[in-house]
């Protein structure tokens, strides 16, 4: 049914009449298959190994993990808290692990290994976390298996009457089958077989449920919505789209792929009504003016940015780079209907701490600038316009800073803002009491506690800095943040013990960012473990062409190159010479 895209995918299956060459295209396909998991295990954020071939001796390590069917089976009476007991940090890492996992279809697609079926049965849950893929069950061929797989391939491969091309989406749809069954329990569209599934597919019954909901990740079954679309275009075009979207569902934004995400699934459209519609819209429009910023849609897109200032961690002068990947996804899926929305401050603003998050300080500047013309009395704008100045060499953007810093705030965002800023400038007590007013306007705010535990800490305060801690551990159980200063506050303590047990129990969830994985590099070395320090540090800066030349300080604090643009710095002197675990080949 499905035609496939390289050729020498095809030539493995040309010879495959007799019980020889079906071997031989086996070992063929296996040879193929392990090759592209050397390939892909350089890119920083898959596995080591990718794939698992128990049947063939040599090709693979052996692995110890319970396959997803398994999983879901134990799961299944209610995901969201069965996962938590399966799975550290339960939904929120898996969807995690998905994501890489979407990177990892992508490689065998480039490659000409397109799996348009994902049963649960060919991917395993390792005991690290990781999610990997099991060559000996892997459905290469759904002609073979059809009512086995009907609920997991694409539609149109299952109603087309002919042969039609594979397209990455189709291998989208089959990922998003398979997170769905993981969160919900079940497949979107099930059935006994493949006519049956097709029947409900042309029905539109027991499809994806619109009346389920996920507390800990807002925007997830939004997003599969989409990926579950009966239209192929409202799908995620491609694979590492689709991962990236998993990543922003992960850190609680709302990403939506569809052209239409407010419609039924399924539902047909004709095609003149957006014609139509789209005049109409022009010209009420132009009568409503600005007024229209202000309705249901804008502040969606409000509360999409805003997760993009929490990013962790916030920016510190001098130390690395404050970019952050849901930076990035936010501003390809928001920023080009957000720059239109120019006379609107509060988009501005945030647009502006995303493009800051994005890595793109220019973009960041020329957002707030918009903002501080509509509103020019608000601190946040004017704090993002001197990072975002110093962040490109200019030392003046420390006046606006001080600008900002002289403003009354008048909501959530422009305390944020200063807190933020007296981060960035080493002002940990002002910092702490600022997070501390964020706290007590919602105590049910993780990462206000969590910054106020880290501000408490790099002021010398321990007690109140282990205090807040546990606060926000209380409101968010697994998080490798938090649980990387929690070793940063035993060792303070003298604790070493208590810091080895959190890094050893918690090494799974270390692995989420290039920036914890730094800081871990930096703990495991202070606490004596040169070559576990060297590791992690390696694995930061793996994605570096060149690892760059850090001055190590005291408590873990370092100065990156070319980054002290300020007469400041962290408050001990440069070591005379860096630790030889800091030390990272070229």
């Amino acid at each position: 049914m499905i035609e496939r895209p390289r050729e020498d995918f095809e030539s493995s299956r040309a010879t495959s009449g007799s019980a020889e060459a079906g071997a031989s295209d086996r070992d063929h396909r296996l040879k193929l298959l392990e090759t592209l998991a050397l390939r892909s295990a350089e890119e920083m954020r898959l596995p080591r190994q990718l794939l698992i071939d128990p049947l063939q001796s040599g090709t693979s390590e052996s692995y110890s993990g319970t396959t997803l069917d398994h999983c879901i089976d134990r799961a299944r009476t209610s995901p969201s808290q069965n996962w938590k007991v399966i799975l550290s940090g339960g939904l929120r890492t898996l969807v995690g692990q998905f994501a890489n996992f979407a990177r990892l279809l992508a490689v065998l697609n480039d490659e000409g290994v397109p799996l348009q079926a994902l049963p649960p049965e060919a991917v395993v849950l390792g005991s690290d976390g990781q999610l990997r893929l099991r060559i000996d069950r892997i459905a290469l061929d759904v002609d073979d298996r059809l009512d086995e797989l009907a609920c997991r391939i694409a539609p149109e491969i299952l109603l087309s009457k002919e042969p039609i091309a594979a397209r990455e989406c189709q291998i989208v749809y089959a990922l998003a089958v398979l997170i769905h069954e993981c969160a919900i329990g079940r497949p979107p569209w099930s059935g006994r077989s493949a006519t049956e599934v097709a029947d409900r597919l042309l029905s539109r019954s027991h499809g994806p449920s619109a009346g389920e909901s996920i507390s800990e990740l807002p925007g997830l079954l939004g997003l599969l919505e989409d990926a579950l679309s009966l239209d192929s275009e409202d799908r995620p075009a491609s694979l590492r789209g689709f991962a990236s979207m998993l990543d922003a569902a992960r850190d609680g934004a709302r990403p939506r792929a569809r052209r239409n995400s407010t419609g039924e699934v399924g539902k047909p459209r004709r095609r003149w009504i957006p014609v139509v519609g789209g005049i109409g819209l022009v010209l009420i429009a132009g009568w409503l003016g600005r007024s229209t910023a202000a309705g249901p849609a804008t502040e969606d897109l409000i509360r999409d940015l805003s997760s993009a200032m929490l990013a962790r961690p916030l920016p510190v002068h001098a130390e690395d780079a404050p970019v952050h990947s849901l930076g990035q996804t936010l501003l390809d899926l928001h920023g080009e209907r957000a720059m239109t929305l120019r006379q609107d401050a509060a988009v501005q603003r945030q647009l502006a701490w995303v493009a800051l998050r994005a890595g793109d300080p220019r973009a960041a500047r020329i957002a707030a600038r918009y903002a501080i013309q509509v509103d020019s009395t608000r601190p946040g704008p004017w704090i993002v316009l001197g990072i975002a100045a110093i962040e490109q060499g200019d030392q003046a953007g420390l006046l606006e800073i001080d600008v900002g810093m002289d403003l009354e705030p008048t909501d959530r965002f422009d305390l944020w803002s200063r807190a933020a800023a007296q981060m960035y400038l080493f002002r940990f007590d002002s910092a702490a009491d600022t997070f501390e007013k964020i706290t007590l306007m919602d105590p049910s705010d993780a990462d206000a506690w969590f910054h106020h535990s880290l501000a408490s800490l790099r002021s010398g305060d321990v007690l109140s800095a282990s205090a807040s801690l546990a606060r926000s551990r209380r409101i968010r159980p697994f998080d490798g943040w938090i649980d990387w200063l929690s070793a940063e506050i035993a060792h303070s303590e003298g604790r070493d013990g208590e810091a080895h047990r959190v890094l050893e129990e918690a090494t799974t969830r270390f692995s989420s960012s290039a920036a914890l994985a730094l800081r871990i590099g930096s703990l495991w070395d202070r606490l004596g473990d040169t070559s576990r320090g060297k590791e992690w540090i390696r694995r930061a800066d793996s994605q570096l062409l060149t690892s760059p030349l850090r001055e190590w300080r005291e408590a873990g604090r370092f100065v990156e190159e070319g980054r002290a643009h300020l007469l400041l710095g962290p408050p001990s002197p440069p070591e005379p010479s860096p630790p030889e675990s800091m030390k990272t080949d070229e």
